[in-house]
């Protein structure tokens, strides 16, 4: 059986080719793109289909648009790539459950790295930092805990003097943040978490590579009870109003 060929959204197409000309250096951050007149004369388009490339391009943070003014481009924002990754990973997770399993294999593997460059390139200032993040942690509610713990994990990043690996973990939390199940009210367990961050914040102190990594998969694996598949499903569930 033949499968027909779909033919592509114009703006799609659109969108793709202005990407293009952002890869090629055509946009340097605080440049005017053509105006939308002039796109549509280009690219022989209709407005609609301007607009919703360029929208798209807004959606990546790569250009502001204001009505009446040129596309102006934008420099790639951080927070823009951290949230387009994480909503990949979720619609990933959504399709196929066993892919948080898999997302936390790459958590294990990626924070071993970081944890161990990290112990390596320590100095005064950022193991002076780590411990006021695990302090902010440690007295932290616990709606305030998933963010502590993202911050002490982007500190410890931070460390390498790998911009790539800061902006990685920042990934990670984002993804990870749909299946968070909350923080138990258990002191046991809120104290083991605190002397979890004390232990790698020690080895790190220490220089000593593989003590940190042993204590960062330590604390990974008591971490990871706080995730599941569920979790996402039971919030999107409470954000559902009845159809009445």
């Amino acid at each position: 059986m033949s499968i027909p060929i779909q033919r592509r959204k114009l703006s799609h197409e659109l969108a793709d080719r202005l990407l293009a000309r952002f890869r090629a250096g055509e946009f340097p951050p605080g440049s005017s793109l053509s105006s939308e007149r002039q796109l549509m004369k280009q690219y022989g388009v209709g407005r609609s289909a301007v607009r919703e490339a360029l929208l798209s391009l807004s959606r990546m943070g790569l250009v502001s648009v204001q009505h009446g003014k040129r596309p102006v481009a934008l420099a790639p924002a951080i927070a823009s790539i951290v949230a387009q990754l994480a909503e990949i990973a979720h619609f990933l997770v959504a399709a196929s459950p066993r892919m948080l399993d898999q997302l936390k294999e790459a958590r294990r593997h990626f924070e071993k790295i970081v944890v161990r460059l990290a112990s390596r390139r320590a100095s005064a200032p950022g193991v002076e930092k780590l411990r006021r993040a695990a302090e902010v942690y440690a007295e932290a509610e616990p709606g305030e805990r998933f963010r502590a713990d993202a911050e002490f994990h982007r500190q410890i990043a931070a460390m390498t003097g790998n911009m790539l690996f800061e902006e990685m973990s920042q990934v990670i939390f984002a993804i990870f943040k749909r299946y968070y199940l909350g923080e138990s009210r258990a002191v046991r367990r809120r104290r083991a978490m605190r002397e979890d961050h004390l232990r790698i914040l020690e080895r790190i102190a220490a220089r000593d590579a593989d003590g940190a990594a042993e204590a960062m998969a330590q604390h990974l694996e008591r971490a990871f009870r706080r995730y599941s598949f569920s979790a996402n499903r039971r919030r999107t569930e409470r954000r559902k109003t009845p159809a009445e």
